[in-house]
């Protein structure tokens, strides 16, 4: 199966998810007369690896989450699958004779994922407390919330009672608390350190409707020779 490089909703279904009939996965639309699987639970990896065996499928998503997605497809485009035949491959080579004249060696550099990075401060001079709360919606309280310092790559997450300490410097202003399904939330930090935080997150809009998947081999032949192209050329220089 060819990689996906993008996936979007480009007609949302406007019929009511709570109104449609539960089943394993998702729901049943009896309008559409089709299933809708419910992605909104789920990571990206599983997401993916799901869609890579379907074209046609009707799907839930928050928003935030569409965007998630295609930015972690951004961020892990395997270029390998161009050289997966080494026939091909040998004839893009060949059409870069100046490739073995002019090619210089380059330093090779390491491929990671960014990180998140504290902004430039000075640790020596800095003093910290423990705040302490609780990340809850409308009924219930929320395990697995993420509870982050804006700014830094200071966090953590909440406990099967939605509980969460964090030791943050003094000078912080907003905590920002994240979970899959809700709107994201920013906390400004009280002055008063000894307080105790409540914080409510609410369901995030749900996208609703047919997936469209961009492929690899929705490009043209000739589209896909000049791309392959220009990954040969930017390895040879």
């Amino acid at each position: 199966m060819n990689l996906i490089r993008s996936i979007q909703i480009n007609k949302p279904c406007h019929e009511k998810w709570e109104g449609m009939t539960d089943i394993d996965g998702g729901k049943y639309c009896s309008s559409c007369q089709k299933n809708v699987v419910d992605f909104s639970k789920l990571s990206n990896e599983q997401i993916l690896a799901y869609l890579s065996q379907s074209d046609s499928v009707c799907g839930k998503f928050d928003k935030s989450q569409l965007y998630s997605l295609n930015l972690y497809l951004s961020h892990n485009k395997n270029q390998k699958s161009v050289f997966k035949n080494w026939g091909f491959a040998a004839m893009l080579i060949g059409m870069l004779p100046f490739a073995a004249a002019e090619a210089k060696p380059k330093p090779v550099y390491e491929q990671r994922q960014p990180e998140f990075k504290a902004a430039p401060i000075e640790t020596d001079s800095l003093t910290y407390h423990i705040i302490r709360g609780i990340v809850k919606d409308d009924t219930s309280a929320i395990q697995g919330a993420v509870i982050k310092v804006e700014g830094t790559n200071l966090g953590t997450i909440t406990n099967k009672d939605g509980y969460f300490e964090l030791r943050v410097p003094d000078n912080a202003k907003k905590l920002i608390v994240q979970f899959i399904g809700y709107e994201s939330k920013e906390v400004k930090i009280r002055k008063k350190k000894k307080s105790e935080y409540h914080i409510q997150l609410s369901v995030s809009l749900n996208v609703l409707g047919e997936i469209a998947i961009t492929r690899d081999s929705s490009m043209p032949l000739q589209a896909r020779l000049v791309k392959s192209f220009n990954v040969v050329k930017s390895i040879f220089g």
